[in-house]
Parts: C-alpha cells; structure tokens; sequence
C-alpha cells in the first residue's frame, strides 16, 4: 500500500509538473502568436516604409536631375546678368508646384537668384552650403521655415561645377505641406500613419496631420534616434505624443540622406483577428492540456532512462569501473548523448593504456640505459683499437660499420632517456629567431647535401619564449631533418617565425612527398614511422619536450603537394623583442 501511494504521489505530482508548463506553454503561444501578429504586421510595415523611402529618393532624384539640366542651361550662358537668371529661374516655377522657391546662390552663400524675392541679395549661413562647398555633390537639408510667410520648406542643393570647379549652388525649397503628393497613399490603408523625419531629427511631415512646431519635436527617448545613426528600430508599443493613440511601428533609415521613415499601426485594428483567435483556442485548451499530459509522462519515461543511465555508469568510473557504460542505443538526442558518453569513455581508457605503455618504456628505458651504454662505449674502445692496430683495408671497413652501428645503437639508447625526462622544466627565456640562426650553417649543410632550397621567413618582432634551447635545437633539426628527406632536388625548405596573440609560432614546412591521411593521427606514436630506415621516436621526442615548455605541435600534410610542422610556444612573462640584424 505504500508502494502504490508513493506511485500514486508521484503521478499526481507529475499531473501538478506538467500542467503549469502546460499553461504557462498556452499562454506563451498566445503571446508568440500575438508577437507574430505584431511581426508580420512589422514586415508589412517595413515593407511600406522601404517604398516610402524609395518614393521619397526618386523624387529628390527627379529634382535633381532637374538641377543639373538647368546648371548646364546656366553654364552654356555666362553672360546672363542676375535679372536674366532670376527670369529664368521664374520660368520654370509651376503655381501650386510642390518645389515652392527656387535659388541660385554664389559658394559664399549670397543669393544671386531667385523666384522668392524677399531672398535676393542676402547672404545664406546654412549647413547645406558647406556641405557642398566642402565637395558633396547633392545634398537635402533639414526643415528651414521661410522667414517671409513662415512656410516650411526642405531645401534641396546641388553643386554646379565646371572643369572640377564650383561656380554656384541650386536650391529647389520643396513644400513640406504638400509631401503627401509624392506617396502611393491607396497601398498603405487607413490603420497606419507614417512620416518623414529629417537629419535633425524634427519631424517633416505625418500623413493626414497639420503640425505644430511642438510636435516637430521628438523627446529623447524617441526610436527616431537610433534610426537616424543607421539603425532599423521596431517598438512593440508606443504611445504618440502627437494624438495619444497607442500604437506599434518601425522607424526605418533612409541612409542615402541621413533621415528616417516611421511607420506606425493602430493596435485595435491590426490585433482584431488575434483576439478572435485567442478566445476559439481557450475552448479547447482542456483538451489539449490531457493530451499534453498523456505525450509527456510518455516523453518523461524516455527522457529519464538515458539521463540516468549516464549518471550511474558516471558514478561507477568516479569508483574506478572504467569498463561501466551506459549500453544505451537510440536516435533521440539524450541517447546519442549517452553513446558519445560510452565513446568518450572508451577513449580515455585507450589513452590510459597508451600512456601507461609510453610510462613503461620510459621507466625500462631510463633503468637499462645506463647499464647498457658503459659496455657499449668500452667495446667501441676497443674496436678503434683494434683498427688502429690492423692495416687490412677490408677489417677496417668492417670495423667502420661496426663503430657506426655501435653510435646509432648509441643514438637510440639517447631518444629513449630523452622520452624517460617526463617531467616539466621551468626553461630559460630563449627567442626563436637567435636559436635559428646559430644552427643555420647545420640546416644548410642538410639541405644543400640534397640540393634542397632554403627559405627563411623570421618575424624581426617575435617575443621570447621560456625553453631550454638545447633542447629545442634538436626539435628544430629533428622537423629540418624530415622536412629535407621528404623532398628531392630542387625542393624548397621553409622556416617561419611571428607571433599569434600570446604564443610564438615556429613552421617548419617543405614541398616533398606529403604524409598520407591515415598515417597523420598516428605521427607522433612511438615506434611509428614512414621511413624505412626510422626509428619512430623522432617526432615522438619532439613531442615531448615541445609539451614540457606548456607548447603544442600539430602537423597538416597533402600526399604530393608537402607537410607543414606548426609549433606553438607560450609568450615568456618577460620580453625584449630580439631584432634581426642584415
């Protein structure tokens, strides 16, 4: 009885857990599809605001394009005198045109010209005419209010030059009351409201509203701002200052003059059909909440087996079990996790094992070293002796190739205690560049045997890294060594040194042979090798003492194209840049 009240609690602790996730996921779809409304709505928006901003461009485009027709009218007259120009400046006036002025005015500001004669004769201080006269070539000024009836005009300039030279500046004043004229009003529909607002941030024109010079003004906190430095704005809510309508839009950049565009839609008339929707889904909602429920006590079964699945086999390892695994197979996510779990596993108890064999071989190597190298090295005493004594040329040959067997077994014997020093060493600041350059004449004498070419490539600036320089002398020749028996005559040999952030890089890279791809994982496993010759503990021994100053080695290869060596050394704390003289 127990049992099944425990049973029992847990289901009805199960019902209490998935339901409030169960109406809190209900009305986070209300709200997602409130959002998504509101989004599309947005899109809609954007979509009006871009062939508002694109309408607005072509009719400045069309202004100026008649600008520069009537600059080459006044170019092709020198001799006009003023009163010539301000006729013919009239001439082109239309009544109730939407351009209400229009001015030629001198790279000083002095208006020359002009249909608005309460203009002519005076000097002009606007922005406009410093931005031409500083080389733009067309430019829209924000709102001027005309100072002889008050009209708000938006002065649009052009530069007229000659031979690279400004002779005079066009200025078309475009009524700001009439601007509805130039915008396909029938698309955009009765719910929205849109505007200009120009590089000063004060509000051109809105749709359908006679504005005060109050409501010209944004308040700080405006999304017109943002929209002005290039910024695409989208308010989820906003309330107008200019009605006090409540209402969500987007304020969209005309980056080519540096004014925005805002488009702005009522809440009630664009959310009626979401409302709707929201209350036909409240009806079913009960049901869908016992299928919910039904989906994830099922779902709940299968997501926990996996989970702890992974935790117990976890345990177990944490106890010493590394043969613990979670046997878990399956397609779903959590399951694949328990397999990648079982993997990585498996893994680290390959690499266990390996290292457990490296720790092995350097112990054995480092015990019988010593034992085997004082007779090796008196049976070579005697043996130069014994040459010394004998003068047939034939045992003197022998007795040559029993020396140099003698000094590769020697050799051999020296890799094994280089692989038993595991331990780390603190260093001494070394540079790279200095390094190279003392064992240079070494690296050329490898490759010159071969005809191989030599490319130094050294960063002047490269930073001191903490190494024992003997040490990374012997991996250097070690890579140059390979490097050089990997190509044929006429290969070219490439040494590299620059700083990449905090580490110091050394390449090391030729044009030979290449390394095929199965071969590459197991590059630096001792006893592994691709020559026929090779120990297998070269790049092993790299390896190494690379990883004992805190570095790295990687290696990339293509068969027939060459191997590139990349080591990376941590910066030392303290650095002298090395300088590379000649």
């Amino acid at each position: 009885m127990g049992k099944f009240g425990g049973v029992q609690t847990r289901l009805i602790l199960l019902v209490v857990i998935v339901l409030i996730p169960l109406m809190t996921l209900q009305a986070y779809r209300f709200e997602t599809q409130l959002n998504q409304r509101i989004e599309a709505e947005m899109a809609a928006s954007e979509e009006i605001a871009k062939a508002i901003s694109k309408s607005f461009l072509n009719f400045l485009d069309t202004i100026w394009s008649g600008q520069t027709i009537i600059g080459k009218t006044l170019l092709l007259h020198p001799e006009w005198t003023e009163k010539e120009i301000g006729d013919y400046l009239q001439s082109l006036k239309v009544d109730k045109s939407i351009i209400s002025t229009y001015s030629w005015i001198r790279p000083d500001g002095k208006v020359i010209a002009t249909t608005q004669q309460s203009l002519r004769g005076l000097t002009v201080q606007r922005g406009y005419i410093d931005r031409i006269v500083r080389g733009e070539d067309r430019v829209v000024s924000p709102l001027v209010e005309r100072p002889s009836d008050g009209l708000i005009t938006v002065p649009v300039a052009k530069g007229i030059r000659q031979n690279g030279q400004l002779i005079g500046i066009l200025v078309a004043a475009v009524d700001t009351s009439r601007l509805e004229e130039v915008f396909p009003l029938p698309r955009i529909g009765t719910m929205r409201k849109f505007g200009l607002v120009d590089s000063s941030g004060q509000l051109v024109f809105r749709v359908g509203t006679q504005l005060t010079d109050e409501q010209r003004k944004f308040p700080p906190d405006s999304p017109i701002w943002k929209a002005l430095q290039g910024e695409i704005v989208k308010t989820m809510k906003r309330t107008s200052y200019v009605d006090g309508v409540v209402r969500f839009g987007i304020d969209y950049p005309i980056k080519e003059i540096g004014w925005e565009c805002f488009v702005i839609t009522s809440y009630d008339d664009a959310l009626a059909p979401y409302w709707a929707s929201v209350r036909r889904d409240i009806l079913v909602f009960l049901l869908v909440c016992i299928v919910s429920l039904l989906a994830a006590a099922l779902l709940g079964r299968k997501i926990l087996r996996p989970v702890m699945a992974v935790k117990e086999a976890a345990k177990q390892i944490k106890h010493g079990n590394l043969n613990a695994r979670t046997r878990i197979q399956g397609r779903d996510e959590l399951s694949s996790t328990a397999e990648l779990f079982d993997q990585m596993i498996d893994r680290v108890q390959v690499r266990l094992t390996q290292a457990e064999n490296l720790l092995t071989v350097g112990e054995m190597a480092a015990s019988i070293t010593h034992e085997v190298r004082n007779p090796m090295t008196a049976v070579r005493g005697f043996i130069q002796l014994l040459k010394q004594q004998k003068n047939d040329p034939a045992a003197e040959r022998y007795f040559d190739i029993i020396i140099e067997e003698l000094d590769r077994a020697n050799q051999i014997i020296g890799n094994f205690l280089v692989l038993a020093k595991t331990s780390t060493s603190d260093g001494q600041s070394g540079h790279l560049n200095e390094i190279l350059l003392n064992i240079q004449p070494m690296i050329h004498a490898l490759s010159n045997l071969k005809g191989i070419h030599t490319v130094y490539k050294l960063d002047e600036s490269v930073s001191p890294v903490r190494i024992n320089i003997n040490e990374i002398k012997q991996v250097i020749i070690n890579l140059t060594r390979n490097a050089v028996e990997a190509m044929d005559k006429n290969g070219t040999l490439t040494i590299e040194t620059y700083n990449a952030g905090d580490c110091a890089k050394l390449i090391v890279s030729d044009t030979g042979c290449g390394i095929p791809r199965d071969k590459l994982d197991r590059l630096f496993q001792s006893f592994f090798t691709t020559k026929t010759d090779g120990t297998g503990l070269g790049l092993t021994i790299c390896k190494t003492i690379v990883e004992k100053y805190d570095g790295n080695i990687t290696v990339e290869s293509e068969e027939g194209k060459g191997t590139t060596f990349t080591v990376t050394f941590p910066v030392a704390a303290a650095s002298s840049h090395f300088s590379q003289k000649g």
